[in-house]
């Protein structure tokens, strides 16, 4: 038994809330430093610490192993309990104007896990659609300072608590596919959506036919250019085991399709499948002849780690700006030609789309230093 077949089985143990095979660490040669190791690079801390708990003491870690470890666990404790807090003060100060923003992933997927409170957070998610620039111009008037504000979304900090308030949920980075997904993001959250209370306050959450394409697609965007962590499968995965008797079935095959999303969930559907114990019925797509692309996928996180930061530290930049420039684009260039096997177009459009952005952002820069009138500038610009 090996040490990442022993993780699986501690992080399957707590993603489903059921006690670990003990029979797997019999032996006694665990090597529980590499585990940690592993739980903090997937952002799956406090999971596999709950499949840990499960077995007998005697085939635990060391106490200092256990409290070096139960310490991770309480800064992810105390994270969610920051943004629990937040999540409820943001929702009421917009809804007393008239604004029902709808939470992405986040707390409201977080609410899915046994234990709500061990799933590693990020920061506060909120789609606010036709409200977006009167959700901004309320948050400034509050003497809060906005940071960059991106393609879809403005980020800000709400009493400690990171928040993005989203214009668009997500964008392709191919042109006409991104006029196709805006169309189908919009029809679903625009529709009836669902709620769930976090300290008494009810918040509005995307349907779940929605949430099983939208995470899958916000976790191949980050993916395709830099990589994720488990905690995100294990977000889709909790999506599609909770909900799939509810989810329309042949629907959401034909949006998988009409986003060209298919081989991507066929792959990300063999991991969740194979190695975080979701039932293959729950996936709407055979898993025939996935099994190679599943184990590359599988190989990329678990060598980069959450957003990539593994390969992030071991990158050796060259001197110089401009070297810099062109070493991340022929390095995302050479990522991108092996992400053709989850989704040829978006793996294809990547690279332009990032240069095309680094020169909107300097001639952005450019042109607001000349203090042009903002109206002037957006026509400059776009």
């Amino acid at each position: 038994m090996d040490t990442i077949q022993r993780f699986f089985a501690l992080l399957r143990s707590g993603l489903w809330g059921k006690a670990v095979e003990s029979s797997l660490f019999a032996d006694g040669e665990t090597d529980w430093d590499a585990i940690i190791s592993m739980s903090m690079e997937q952002a799956v801390t406090a999971l596999v610490f709950d499949g840990m708990e499960t077995l007998p003491p005697a085939l635990r870690p060391s106490k200092a192993n256990v409290m070096k470890w139960f310490s991770m666990v309480v800064r992810v404790e105390q994270s969610n309990k920051l943004l629990d807090r937040e999540l409820a003060n943001i929702v009421e100060f917009y809804r007393g104007h008239s604004i029902f923003p709808i939470l992405l992933k986040g707390q409201g997927v977080a609410s899915l896990y046994p234990r709500p409170e061990h799933r590693q957070c990020g920061d506060i998610d909120l789609y606010l659609g036709d409200d977006y620039e009167r959700a901004k111009e309320l948050i400034a008037s509050q003497g809060i300072k906005l940071g960059d504000e991106g393609e879809k979304h403005v980020s800000y900090s709400y009493n400690g608590a990171p928040v993005e308030n989203h214009h668009y949920a997500v964008c392709f980075y191919n042109p006409r596919q991104n006029r196709i997904l805006q169309r189908w993001a919009k029809e679903w959250l625009s529709a009836k959506t669902k709620t769930f209370h976090v300290r008494d306050t009810e918040v509005l959450l995307p349907a779940p036919g929605f949430d099983a394409i939208y995470l899958l697609i916000h976790a191949l965007l980050h993916f395709i250019p830099e990589g994720i962590g488990l905690r995100q499968v294990c977000d889709w995965t909790l999506i599609l085991k909770t909900y799939h008797r509810q989810i329309d079935r042949e629907r959401l095959i034909g949006e998988v399709r009409l986003l060209k999303m298919e081989d991507a969930f066929r792959t990300f559907g063999y991991v969740a499948v194979h190695y975080l114990g979701l039932p293959a019925e729950c996936i709407p797509f055979p898993l025939d002849n996935v099994a190679e692309a599943g184990e590359f996928l599988l190989h990329d996180i678990l060598e980069g780690g959450n957003f990539g930061k593994m390969r992030e530290e071991d990158k050796k930049l060259p001197q110089g700006k401009w070297g810099k420039v062109w070493y991340n684009y022929k390095h995302i260039h050479a990522r991108c030609k092996k992400m053709k096997v989850f989704c040829r177009e978006e793996a294809r459009w990547y690279p332009y789309f990032r240069a095309l952005n680094l020169v909107y952002k300097k001639l952005h820069a450019f042109l607001s230093s000349c203090k042009l009138d903002e109206y002037v500038l957006k026509l400059l610009v776009l």
